[in-house]
């Protein structure tokens, strides 16, 4: 794929040094550093492939075009227990991140396999793995109820059977600086003989000896390589990546919630699900901003209604708020069909955020003027009019001269600033949109507003249509 890229792009071919290790994966373990470090896993069943790339500014392709055609061009590993492709250089977690919890590791594997299998039928989900992994075939011990009744218990046979093909330290040997130890054990070729496990006499809590057939069943079978718990249960986790030009992974998550994970969790009801990854980052985040974002609304309120000295005027000003998020969602629209950006992502809920307390300026400068207006003896009417005229040249400005030093951040296709651009998005065409709408909504608003507060004045008292 190298060479056909460079073929493709002559001028400056993208890939510039490939690594290949066996045995390890040094750079996806390293949490972000070059290598990783001892804890790291390691086998002769792990591998990994590393391209650097020119800097995004100089290249002609984009890492995840690059990612989608090498996956391509790898196609289906046969036996593989996980293949995946990753293209970003930060990430909160997987696309898709489902954590099945139970008590039966069996379940869980059984309520896995079905829910890769249901992803796999969208669109653009790809690299669909979990967590479970079987570890190496292994002899299982059994107690009987023989044995039970003897008053052997599990630890006490497995340490038995350790002791016998294991050893056990008897003694130590010191040979100048390093000691040898002594272990007795079966010898090496009673050791490699499973017979010699049925022919083996266990030792009683009385001290007697019973052949191991009578008081115990071995049977082959296979571990787990590892087992992970959350508060004593243990769980799996069924991940995925998206391909954001197909399908977003909040869309998938909210169709597939809603029904094929009901259905599949009717037949498993001792296992539970929850999201993890992004999707739980998203929530985290949403949970903390939310009661966040009203307490400062409460704050913008009684900062505006303290000098004004009116519980409606801080209402018509924050009136423009709404518009703030809707320019927002527009404006992603526009830079992803103009191929600038992806999609939506927490950084743009934090941006429209941000917008709302921007916005409110242009209108409060526009309520203040029309104060001024009436103040100076000018009707309701005449005073927005004037007001909105006079105001309307500053109010642009201000909010072109924002969006204008913005713009550098929007065009920017960098690494570094691909995180900052979507909340440079949701700010720059929020404040673009609430502008245009405080030159029509705020002057209506207030209009409104004057006609109630006209009407509840000059509205009779009940004793006064009595009397009438």
């Amino acid at each position: 794929m190298g060479e056909e890229l460079a073929e493709q792009y002559p001028r400056l071919p993208p890939v510039t040094h490939i690594l290949s290790a066996l045995g390890g994966q040094p750079v996806s373990n390293s949490g972000g550093g070059i290598f990783a470090g001892g804890n790291a896993p390691s086998g002769g069943h792990l591998a990994e492939v590393t391209l650097q790339l020119v800097a995004g500014a100089q290249r002609e392709v984009g890492t995840l075009e690059v990612a989608q055609r090498w996956r391509e061009a790898v196609g289906v590993v046969p036996d593989v227990e996980e293949l995946s492709f990753n293209a970003s250089s930060f990430s909160t977690g997987a696309e898709i991140d489902i954590q099945l919890e139970g008590a039966d590791l069996d379940e869980i594997s059984i309520v896995a396999n079905k829910i890769r299998k249901r992803l796999g039928e969208y669109p653009g989900v790809m690299d669909i793995a979990d967590s479970f992994r079987a570890g190496k075939r292994e002899i299982q011990l059994e107690i009987l109820p023989a044995g039970e009744a003897l008053g052997l218990n599990l630890g006490m046979l497995a340490s038995q059977v350790r002791q016998a093909f294991y050893g056990e330290e008897v003694q130590r040997i010191q040979r100048g600086r390093d000691d040898v130890r002594v272990m007795l054990r079966y010898t090496e070729s009673e050791r490699r003989n499973l017979s010699a496990l049925d022919a083996m006499r266990i030792r009683t809590a009385a001290g007697s000896e019973v052949p191991f057939a009578t008081v115990a069943k071995a049977t082959l079978g296979r571990g787990f390589s590892a087992i992970k718990r959350i508060d004593g249960r243990r769980v799996v986790n069924v991940t995925a990546d998206v391909d954001r030009t197909v399908i977003t992974a909040n869309e998938i998550l909210a169709e597939f919630g809603a029904g094929p994970v009901q259905e599949i969790m009717q037949d498993h009801p001792r296992v539970s699900f929850s999201l993890e990854g992004t999707q739980r980052e998203q929530g985290d985040t949403a949970a903390t901003l939310v009661p966040m974002f009203i307490l400062a609304l409460f704050v913008i309120y009684a900062l505006l209604a303290i000098p004004l000295r009116s519980y409606g005027q801080p209402l018509i000003i924050m009136s423009v708020i709404p518009f703030a998020f809707i320019g927002a969602v527009w404006g992603h629209v526009i830079m992803k069909a103009a191929g600038l950006l992806d999609s939506m992502a927490i950084m743009s809920i934090m941006g429209s955020v941000a917008a709302s307390g921007v916005v409110i300026n242009s209108s409060l400068v526009l309520v203040h003027a029309v104060n001024n207006r009436r103040s100076d003896g000018l009707g309701v009417f005449d005073a927005v009019i004037d007001a909105a005229v006079t105001r309307c040249r500053p109010i642009m400005l201000t909010s072109l001269t924002t969006f204008a030093g913005l713009t550098p951040l929007l065009l920017n296709q960098s690494v570094q600033a691909g995180v900052l651009v979507p909340m440079a998005t949701s700010v720059a065409w929020g404040v673009a949109l609430a502008t245009v709408v405080t030159l029509l909504v705020v002057p209506a608003s207030y209009m409104i507003r004057e006609d109630i507060v006209g009407r509840k004045v000059n509205q009779p008292s009940l004793a006064e249509s009595t009397l009438g």
